[in-house]
């Protein structure tokens, strides 16, 4: 403003400083806002347009990235900085161990449960058989193909079919999310990074309203 009224231009519109800012968003994100949630029925659908729109790389890890931040309720940060060793999947659930600057706390998956140093919630569900998503398999085909040592991030940027060592951008989640709401003829302005997190609790909120009815029905 300052600039503007003596005249002067604006030290935002150099080129540096707006690469600069563009790198700080990509690292940080920005602040989070209200987004429509990708439900299970949008999430099925996301996933056969990144089938028809990605090569088999980029395809099984974008595929692993929404899974992974719907299933564990992640926020985008929580994602790109998920490392191998913070990731175990089993026959019956995920572990995740999430990193520090999130604030370090330990997500269980397994039967609906999702357990925190601070809190733990369980619901009576099974989640394969209800999202009608082969979870697991999703994740463990992801690591299978990405391959690498403990300390390698989990969801990482590639290159033709080659799988680099650096993680994808938090911005890059946002970017994948609008472009699919696009891709699926919705507005992409409704949609962002956190609508896998808001997804799973739209549709969290929907079992459990279920079971309630279900109860209500068998012993009233």
């Amino acid at each position: 403003f300052v600039h503007r009224e003596s005249g002067l231009p604006s030290p935002t519109a150099d080129y540096t400083v707006q690469e600069f800012m563009k790198g700080i968003r990509n690292e940080i994100g920005t602040d989070r806002r209200e987004v429509w949630p990708f439900v299970p029925s949008i999430f099925a659908r996301w996933v056969a347009w990144l089938k028809e729109t990605r090569n088999e790389t980029r395809f099984i890890r974008d595929r692993a990235a929404g899974i992974l931040a719907f299933i564990g309720a992640l926020r985008r940060g929580e994602v790109v900085a998920l490392k191998r060793k913070g990731l175990q999947v089993t026959s019956k659930g995920i572990l995740f161990e999430l990193a520090e600057h999130q604030g370090l706390h330990i997500t269980d998956i397994e039967r609906g449960t999702k357990t925190s140093q601070s809190e733990t919630v369980r619901v009576d569900w099974q989640l394969d058989p209800l999202l009608g998503f082969p979870v697991m398999d999703w994740v463990r085909e992801w690591l299978d193909y990405s391959g690498g040592s403990d300390e390698d991030f989990v969801i990482r940027t590639t290159k033709g079919k080659d799988v680099l060592s650096t993680p994808i951008s938090a911005r890059k989640i946002d970017r994948l999310v609008k472009a699919g709401a696009k891709g699926l003829g919705f507005n992409p302005e409704k949609y962002g990074g956190h609508s896998f997190r808001a997804g799973f609790a739209t549709w969290a909120r929907h079992i459990r309203e279920k079971e309630r009815k279900t109860m209500i029905a068998l012993f009233f």
